[in-house]
């Protein structure tokens, strides 16, 4: 339809309106989309964006590897029921293994060998997080998995710094990774991205 456009609700029902000219359509297109931006709900310290990314500190790739054979508590999500908890989880010194356990202890109960990872990749893409059909608290963008032949490690860092340190790192340590592995400005922007 000639000078016609839609206005979809967050439901997924649209609307189309019909103007009687391309000057009216425009008008209105401008009007109602004025009145969306108008309401949209001010970014605040609870959105991920570029304000928050500006505040991660680039490191060279040896002090994020040290970070991660320092570790770091996450929030780890179980794959076989999706729930998620604070773990301790740390690379071993000889990046052979990623180990994780008890979070208060700093303690490590299991481990898997980083040489047989398959992938590193970044977002929640695993089923993992997913089985609770939505009542994942963690935001995609702070999401990361280790991936094995049968399983994966799911993770959700606490910070944008921690989520950065620990992608980068793990992404050297796992190099024939079957998903494409990205460079720090990639993984910013990509961050920024999903924030949006």
């Amino acid at each position: 339809m000639h000078n016609a456009f839609a206005l979809i609700e967050k439901s997924g029902k649209g609307y189309t309106w019909l103007a009687e000219s391309a000057d009216d359509k425009r008008e209105w297109f401008e009007a109602v989309q004025k009145a969306i931006n108008s309401n949209k709900p001010a970014r605040g310290v609870s959105v991920f964006g570029a304000q928050v990314m500006a505040a991660v500190v680039s490191r060279p790739l040896a002090e994020r590897i040290a970070l991660v054979e320092a570790g770091a508590t996450l929030m780890k999500y179980n794959q076989r029921d999706g729930k998620s908890g604070a773990r301790w989880v740390r690379v071993s010194p000889d990046h052979a293994k990623i180990h994780w356990g008890d979070a208060t202890k700093k303690s490590s109960t299991s481990s898997l060998p980083l040489k047989d990872a398959i992938a590193v990749m970044h977002g929640a893409k695993s089923s993992a997080f997913f089985k609770q059909q939505g009542a994942k608290k963690d935001h995609d963008y702070f999401c990361f998995s280790v991936v094995f032949e049968k399983r994966s490690l799911d993770f959700a860092a606490t910070s944008a710094q921690a989520l950065v340190d620990w992608y980068l790192a793990l992404a050297a340590l796992v190099p024939r990774s079957s998903e494409p592995l990205m460079e720090e400005d990639e993984l910013r922007a990509r961050i920024e991205g999903m924030a949006a």
